[in-house]
């Protein structure tokens, strides 16, 4: 089998040096989206039927949760002193934590109290994210985010589940997330990309909506992917690298609702973010580990995949100036 090559990035925490303009970013998704058109047709053409279902699926769903997600914003100190590390989260229900009665169980305070250890000094988390957020939303985010103490040092960026929902064009989506991610590298900020979940691991919806939303959900998952990646951020691939274990332990995965992540889930996503959040922390960190900026598991075929980048190299597009690594799990 012929693997699409892709483009590396240092591992020795040297930036990234990518421009891409606002049109050539809308282009990447387009064409992503164009080169998928069996994916993308059964998509539009099930439209109707996934925004009945989805209305039918939150009125449906197991026992309500309060989408006011617990606070975890605050300054996490193992003891160490120092200037604290300004680690943002931002994005959807997801990244507030919605699923979880304390605030010690959002996937923001794991990461915090993580970050904290391997830094050996102290993390000001705050945590600008809130529940039903699309893409479309994180400038307004990103305009909160900046505190007394100055614009954020690291940010995560968990999104586009709601979008899958809207059916938000995907090329605007990663047009805005784009946008956003030079935003704040432009301020100085680090940021890693947590891309679209698994929506066909959502047992709550009803097929054929959870095959499309699972559709839906990997086309941006790709396009979120080449975007941030030419746009200097790292990311993660939540469809790989938790889709099977939440669709093989929903039970233990999900909260009440059969939404949202429980504490475990939240526990595990932290785990899987975790050494990226680090690795763009690096300049806070003694020990330097080397970290892939494109977190991600190869499996035996993922055509839509190899497509995605192909295109992505393309003269038109010029050439990604990230260089990426496969995580092999």
């Amino acid at each position: 089998m012929v693997r699409a090559r892709e483009t590396r990035s240092p591992d020795d925490g040297s930036e990234p040096n990518a421009q891409p303009d606002r049109a050539e970013a809308s282009r990447v998704g387009l064409r992503i989206t164009r080169s998928l058109g069996t994916a993308a047709g059964a998509v539009v053409g099930a439209c109707g039927v996934l925004v009945a279902e989805a209305s039918w699926t939150r009125r449906h769903t197991g026992p309500k949760l309060r989408v006011v997600a617990p606070d975890d914003s605050g300054l996490f100190d193992p003891g160490y002193g120092g200037e604290p590390i300004r680690l943002t989260i931002l994005g959807d229900s997801n990244a507030a934590g919605v699923g979880v009665p304390h605030a010690d169980e959002t996937v923001g305070s794991h990461l915090a109290a993580g970050l904290a250890t391997a830094a050996k000094r102290p993390v000001a988390l705050c945590n600008v994210a809130f529940s039903g957020a699309q893409t479309r939303d994180l400038a307004a985010q990103i305009a909160g985010a900046a505190v007394p103490a100055g614009w954020p040092d690291v940010c995560l960026i968990v999104v586009g589940g709601n979008d899958v929902m809207h059916l938000r064009s995907i090329s605007r989506s990663a047009q805005l997330l784009g946008e956003s991610i030079r935003l704040l590298r432009s301020r100085g900020a680090e940021v890693v990309v947590a891309t679209c979940p698994d929506m066909g691991a959502e047992r709550p919806l009803l097929q054929p909506l959870r095959l499309i939303a699972g559709r839906y959900g990997k086309l941006l998952a790709l396009s979120q992917t080449i975007v941030a990646l030419r746009a200097g951020a790292r990311t993660v691939s939540l469809v790989d690298s938790l889709g099977p274990i939440f669709r093989h332990f929903s039970a233990e995965m999900f909260a009440s609702d059969r939404f949202h992540p429980s504490p475990a889930g939240y526990a595990l996503a932290a785990d899987v973010l975790l050494p990226s959040v680090c690795a763009a922390s690096a300049r806070f960190i003694a020990e330097k580990k080397p970290y892939p900026h494109r977190v991600y598991r190869r499996p035996k075929r993922r055509p839509a995949t190899r497509v995605a980048f192909w295109l992505a190299r393309r003269p038109t597009l010029g050439q990604m100036s990230c260089r990426t690594k496969d995580i092999r799990h």
